[in-house]
């Protein structure tokens, strides 16, 4: 058999290193992360822990009201919001949510907050400290009909309900009760009839002498 020459063996792998280097290259590192790591996707946290986008704050919505109402009479609600979480709240949304045939006819804003009777919405500008509680609002709600009715209201930071953010609902029952039936008016008594007059007496006649 012919076998090739050491001068042989020694070119051909002198030719073959260079490819075998080229297959093992490592690309390029990717441009570095400035936190000090990529974000991770579960926590859309940078490498280093450090939150990138602000925390909701945990609110807690109270409705306070009475067990039983007459319709067509304003009854006054309570409703009461608490931040019971860790981190600030920096504003703060609170809407009714009545149902059919229920109606806020007023709502007395305590301080701090700013209220729409039409919209049934107030805001907090100023926002709710972690453990804080705001002052209460007074709903004044009238019912078009008997029957259980459920007066709630929601609260959401930073936006609308449903976009996401972190929110509560607060709620509790009444039972509408009709009114009573007007009293029939007592039928005025007939007027008693005037007596006749009397005639005046007459004076005796004289009698002669």
């Amino acid at each position: 058999m012919h076998r090739p020459r050491p001068a042989a063996r020694l070119a051909a792998l002198g030719a073959a290193v260079p490819l075998l280097l080229g297959a093992l290259a490592v690309p390029a590192a990717a441009s570095a992360d400035p936190s000090g790591g990529s974000p991770d996707p579960a926590t859309d946290r940078p490498a280093d822990g450090t939150p990138s986008e602000h925390v909701p704050a945990d609110l807690a919505v109270g409705v306070a009201g009475p067990a039983r109402a007459t319709a067509g009479t304003p009854a006054t609600w309570t409703v009461s919001l608490r931040n019971t979480g860790s981190t600030g709240a920096p504003a703060v949304r609170l809407t009714l949510d009545l149902p059919a045939g229920s109606r806020a006819v007023a709502v007395r804003a305590a301080e701090g907050w700013t209220c729409v009777l039409e919209e049934l919405s107030c805001e907090l500008a100023a926002g709710l400290a972690p453990g804080a509680s705001a002052a209460p609002l007074a709903v004044e709600v009238s019912h078009d009909a008997p029957g259980r009715r459920q007066v709630a209201a929601v609260a959401c930071q930073g936006g609308e309900p449903g976009q996401g953010v972190r929110m509560d609902r607060g709620a509790a029952s009444v039972d509408v009760e009709a009114p009573a039936p007007a009293q029939p008016a007592a039928p005025a008594e007939p007027a008693q009839p005037a007596e006749p007059a009397q005639p005046a007496a007459q004076a005796p006649a004289a009698v002669p002498a």
